[in-house]
């Protein structure tokens, strides 16, 4: 994962959540 610096927008990526539903960084954007 590339480094990033503050104020830049943060690569997208998808983990699990608690309940083992696939989530991405990128649907909390503008939240």
């Amino acid at each position: 994962m590339p480094n990033v610096e503050v104020g830049e927008l943060a690569p997208d990526f998808t983990l699990p959540d608690q309940d083992g539903e696939q989530v991405s960084i990128s649907s909390y954007l503008g939240k």
